[in-house]
């Protein structure tokens, strides 16, 4: 019996043993299985992320790429549309020259039309008639109409305009009331020269007290001033886009104290000719054209004097466009040197007292597609001046015994049936003379 207990007991053991290994097999299995999920789990998650870099990576790449393209395509628009416009451009200039070289007629681009009239001075007759009727007794409508229609209007202010100082000892001093500034605005005024033998006829004062006046009316002048500076300064006028100066001097003073000085008033000294060529000459590289007025000559000549031919052509060799003067109360002769026009003499221009031949200058600068740096085209007004009115003349007979007469004081020129200055070539020069 006992022997039958302990082979049970030992059988028993063994198959606690046996379940024991078992359990120990299937713990170890478990183990290895969940070890065996976790590495393939992890080695998913890195390739889940290495593809999401990947794919990162490769949408990077993708935009550079799409951006690039973009960049290139955008400058090659660009290089295209600017290829077209420079051949549009070069067509279009081809166009414009095949039309000026097709056709002999000019193109204008714009004409700048300037006047100039001579002596202005203002006596008790021209005050009383303006003081009744205004402007319209002082200078004839169709005057005023060529006026009011240019581009600038210039003349020579031969009188004081003050009621302050004392007459300076000469023979004749002229002077208006200062309510005459009215006058001058009323004619539309751009400029006047003050450079002149009566300007300072009632002492340096008056002169200054003038200036003052031209100063506050808006009024611009030119050929004197405070001190030598404002005297020589040039005046300068733009015109559709074109500049002109404008520089003015006397030769004829009573007393050589009306200079101005650097340090005293007074007017420019047309013998200064050095200091105003100077000027002339840097002019010429800041403007389109440079105009000189000039008070010059001997009072009733009719012809210009050699000091007058000299001033004047010393100043077109240093580059002036167009030289004009005042003072001998005439209309004096006309000549081109080196194709530029010389006006010697304009005459009275509102001057009570004597009738006398008046002439309005009227000056084109026309910039056209043959002439682009300008040409220059002078038609003349004639008319008459004298007490309180001056009118342009208009019967036939009167202008053309006036053109007459300057044609035959006149060196090389001619005027047409249209009134417009005309140089004339060498060979018919020689052929009058």
């Amino acid at each position: 019996m006992e022997i039958n207990i302990n082979k049970r007991s030992r059988k028993k053991t063994e198959v606690m043993g046996q379940g024991k290994k078992k359990k120990v097999f299937i713990t170890l299995a478990l183990f290895v299985i969940l070890f065996f999920i976790i590495v393939s789990k992890n080695q998913k998650n890195t390739k889940t992320e290495n593809l999401i870099e990947n794919n990162n990576e490769l949408k990077l790449e993708t935009e550079k790429i799409y951006f690039n393209n973009f960049e290139n395509e955008e400058k090659q628009i660009k290089q295209e549309e600017q290829q077209v416009n420079e051949k549009n451009n070069t067509n279009l200039d081809l166009k414009k020259e095949n039309v000026m070289l097709a056709t002999d007629s000019e193109i204008i681009f714009h004409k700048d039309n300037l006047i100039f009239v001579g002596d202005i001075a203002i006596n008790k007759k021209n005050e009383m008639a303006y003081n009744k009727k205004g402007i319209d007794l002082i200078v004839d409508k169709t005057y005023k109409k060529y006026i009011e229609e240019s581009d600038f209007f210039m003349g020579n202010m031969e009188c004081v305009i003050s009621d302050k100082g004392e007459p300076e000892i000469k023979q004749f001093t002229f002077r208006a009331s200062p309510s005459m500034i009215n006058l001058i605005k009323d004619l539309n005024v751009d400029l006047l020269n003050v450079a002149n033998n009566h300007s300072i006829d009632y002492g340096k004062e008056a002169f200054l007290d003038m200036l003052d006046i031209f100063k506050k009316n808006d009024i611009s002048y030119v050929g004197g001033g405070e001190n030598d500076q404002e005297a020589y300064k040039e005046y300068i006028k733009e015109i559709n886009g074109a500049k002109y100066a404008i520089l003015s001097a006397t030769v004829v003073v009573p007393y050589d104290s009306w200079f101005a000085k650097e340090n005293s008033c007074g007017l420019s000294n047309g013998y200064n000719t050095g200091r105003i060529i100077k000027r002339i000459k840097e002019l010429k590289q800041e403007v389109d054209k440079v105009i000189i007025y000039m008070h010059w000559g001997k009072e009733k000549e009719e012809v210009a004097n050699e000091t007058q031919r000299s001033i004047a052509r010393a100043f077109v060799n240093a580059g002036a466009d167009l030289i004009m003067g005042s003072h001998s109360h005439t209309i004096q002769d006309i000549e081109y040197y080196k194709s530029t026009p010389i006006i010697y003499g304009l005459g009275n221009f509102i001057f009570g007292g004597t009738w006398t031949d008046t002439v309005m200058l009227s000056v084109d600068f026309i910039y056209s597609n043959k002439n682009p740096k300008g040409r220059i085209q002078i038609k003349l007004f004639p008319g008459i001046s004298g007490y309180e009115l001056t009118k342009v003349y208009w019967k036939k007979e009167d202008i053309n015994t006036m053109l007459y007469m300057i044609i035959m004081k006149s060196n090389n020129i001619t005027i047409d049936e249209n009134m417009y200055i005309v140089e004339k070539t060498e060979e018919e020069t020689e052929k009058i003379q």
